[in-house]
């Protein structure tokens, strides 16, 4: 037994050039699988987990005319909804240095109750005081100002107005500002008054109670919330229904990621071809070993085992290179987080992965062994 284990030692000491590529070989396919579902399986949980906790609202009805505060408690108590608010969006302008870019004002009935579409606090205030307003932190850099600082501000029917920074905070739902190329800011309808605006909600946004991941069931209870609405003579312009649970950027971070999971395969692949090449190569040495050996009465069986068990060795090897995989996978999903405006807050990558790297390690070299076995019988 023991001279088996010392044929194998030598046979990967005496040719480690050659072991080392077989090694090589399978850990490219196993590193590569492991950064690319890796990233994929933290970007996806990650994603969902931000987008679902602001409570985004199921449905957004446009109205033609401001929304009275006493009108809320018929909505909220309509058949099929669950909860209601109201809002208001104005574009408006913002002047950083000598340019004037679009400054998207979003105007929050009660900072204490916000009831969808909610953002976490990073800093400064919870309630913008009047003449204030709380910005998502990705418009800092937009804006060139931090907390504290004065944003002169234009809306379609005001003047120029200096407007105070008193809070930063994060919103998931939100493109990064400086994709968008705009800025992003929550005040209060005090403060849309003051910047020359009506004081007006004309955005109704609802949460339905039942099948809240279901589009058509979605529209449908928001078509019936219209319909009572226009009959008593608050008047529905536009139903907005945005994909149930979908974050508005995910169709991109899918494209992208699956172009990524296609080329961690095609590696593989390559992986495959090049451990296929360097076993070949491996078998021009060992043909005339393994003559030798049934000459002198080894079976079939113990040669076998031997060989078996050098490719044991070389794909334990190659599985010291999945930790590393999985730090470059941080790399991965921090990037992506970072362009989709997401806050990681669990980085553990699911057992899974780990798991499918080290079937598909032992699996590729494991593939091309008949060649040895079929050799090792013709003998």
């Amino acid at each position: 037994m023991r001279i088996r284990y010392l044929k194998v030692l030598r046979d990967l000491t005496s040719d480690y050039g050659k072991n080392f590529m077989l090694v090589l070989a399978i850990a490219i396919g196993v590193f590569g699988i492991g950064v690319i579902l890796g990233g994929y399986s933290v970007i996806t949980r990650e994603m969902k987990k931000n987008y679902m906790g602001t409570i985004p609202a199921s449905a957004t009805l446009e109205m033609r005319d401001s929304i009275p505060k006493e009108l809320m408690e018929s909505v909220r108590s309509f058949p099929g909804i669950k909860d209601a608010e109201r809002h208001a969006t104005i574009v408006a302008r913002m002047k950083v240095g000598e340019k004037w870019y679009p400054l998207l004002l979003f105007v929050v009935d009660d900072f204490n109750d916000m009831r969808t579409n909610k953002f976490n606090r990073i800093s400064g205030a919870l309630e913008p005081p009047s003449k204030t307003m709380l910005v998502e932190r990705t418009a800092l850099v937009m804006m060139q100002a931090k907390e504290g600082d004065n944003i002169v501000i234009k809306t379609p029917n005001g003047n120029p107005a200096e407007v105070k920074i008193s809070g930063i905070v994060h919103d998931p739902g939100l493109a990064p500002a400086w994709q968008e190329q705009a800025g992003y800011a929550y005040i209060a309808l005090s403060t849309l008054e003051q910047l020359g605006e009506n004081p007006e909600f004309d955005q109704l946004r609802i949460l339905v109670d039942a099948n809240n991941m279901s589009a058509p069931h979605i529209r449908q209870k928001a078509s019936e919330l219209a319909d009572a609405l226009n009959k008593h003579g608050h008047f529905v312009e536009e139903i907005q229904v945005p994909p149930p649970g979908k974050h508005p950027h995910q169709g991109q971070m899918n494209a992208v990621l699956t172009i990524f999971i296609v080329f961690s395969f095609l590696t593989l692949i390559l992986g495959s071809i090049l451990v296929a090449t360097s076993m070949q190569t491996l078998m021009v040495k060992h043909v005339r070993q393994i003559g030798i050996m049934k000459t002198i009465g080894a079976t079939s069986g113990q040669i076998t085992g031997i060989y078996f068990f050098m490719m044991i060795l070389i794909c334990l090897v190659a599985m010291l290179f999945v930790p590393p995989s999985h730090a470059a996978a941080s790399l991965l999903y921090n990037q992506v987080a970072a362009l989709l405006n997401l806050e990681i807050t669990d980085r553990s990558i699911p057992v899974i992965v780990p798991i499918i790297q080290v079937i598909a390690g032992i699996s590729i070299p494991l593939f091309h062994f008949e060649m040895f076995f079929v050799i090792v019988q013709d003998w």
